[in-house]
């Protein structure tokens, strides 16, 4: 009885120790300036617990998985997907390995071995929301020019119910399909879990606007929206996008000026983004500032990115062309 209760003992004692380094791994991500500490932490931690008791598979499963993550966290991938694969061999079942080896993979853009893994993690635990949310994530990446994976995308974001970034992803998806109404339902119902989730703010705010709901009611929430997104990343790196789009939400409101400084502020923290050009322009053109407008777009068309707006950005050029010619004539 007492070797039970000392073996039990230990392998509590080695489980805490991979408690440990799990908590380390993640620190690894987390806490950027002190990284290299927190993977040395949890380094010693796992061995530590592995050499505690060498031959328990479930302290050796653990230990494993959590330098996995770690080494994951520090973008050391080939590392981090040996240690997650001989988790998965020490213990076929263990599901959290899965999810870990599947968002590795995806974080080194090898799409198909991180479906592969992330379908098994839902296999074996298909009420973890969090595995099939992830599924979805790598779906949707690869789905860029597959029909099916972005169908298969959204049935996984489906079932994490209780994700808000997972029912907004399914409203991006509905929206990509032209289907505005069901992309809205999804916005505010990532909303309805978490009420200060930004992304969903500001794609509530764009797409009040791109369903054509531009009546004083429509304009009136899509504010709202747009300012407490800006209010929640001002200073993040995301601050240009949700400038954008509150200065989208004054031009529809006839506020040019506003627009016209949102725009601008947005173009002095990210100043290669084709968007906010755009915009500024539309503004611009709508003040009668055609040579400003011009420029604007003149500019826009120089970036490497500028597909996206390619199409309205021509036809803009092409508005402003016509009214400087007529500008012109009057003149004469």
């Amino acid at each position: 009885m007492n070797s039970m209760n000392t073996q039990i003992r230990k392998e509590l004692l080695a489980l805490a120790y991979c408690g440990l380094a799990s908590v380390e791994a993640q620190r690894v991500g987390r806490d950027k300036p002190n990284a290299q500490a927190h993977l040395q932490r949890a380094e010693e931690h796992a061995k530590f617990a592995m050499k505690l008791l060498p031959k328990n598979p479930n302290v050796l499963a653990s230990a494993h998985t959590a330098l996995g993550v770690a080494y994951s966290n520090s973008k050391d991938y080939s590392r981090a997907t040996d240690q997650l694969k001989r988790a998965i061999e020490i213990k076929q079942d263990y599901w959290r390995a899965y999810i870990y080896l599947g968002q590795t993979e995806m974080a080194n853009s090898k799409l198909d071995d991180a479906i592969v893994a992330l379908e098994q993690a839902t296999t074996l635990n298909p009420g973890f929301e969090y595995a099939q949310y992830q599924l979805g994530q790598a779906l949707r990446r690869r789905g860029e020019k597959t029909k099916n994976d972005l169908t298969r995308a959204a049935e996984a974001y489906g079932k994490a119910k209780k994700i808000a970034a997972a029912h907004n992803e399914l409203g991006r998806i509905y929206a990509q399909s032209g289907n505005l109404e069901k992309a809205i339902e999804e916005f505010r119902q990532a909303l309805s879990i978490n009420n200060r989730y930004s992304d969903a703010l500001a794609d509530l705010a764009w797409y009040i606007l791109e369903a054509g709901q531009t009546d004083q009611q429509g304009l009136r929430q899509s504010l709202e929206y747009a300012k407490r997104a800006l209010d929640l990343e001002e200073g993040k790196p995301s601050e240009w996008h949700k400038r954008a789009i509150l200065g989208r939400v004054y031009l529809e409101q006839g506020h040019l000026e506003k627009a016209n400084n949102e725009f601008r502020e947005s173009l002095r923290l990210a100043p290669n983004r084709s968007q906010s050009y755009y915009f500024l322009a539309r503004s611009l053109f709508k003040q009668g500032r055609l040579q400003e407008a011009r420029e604007s777009l003149i500019k826009m068309f120089q970036l490497a990115n500028h597909e996206q707006w390619e199409k309205p950005a021509a036809d803009l050029m092409q508005e402003i062309s016509s009214a400087l010619q007529e500008r012109d004539q009057i003149q004469r």
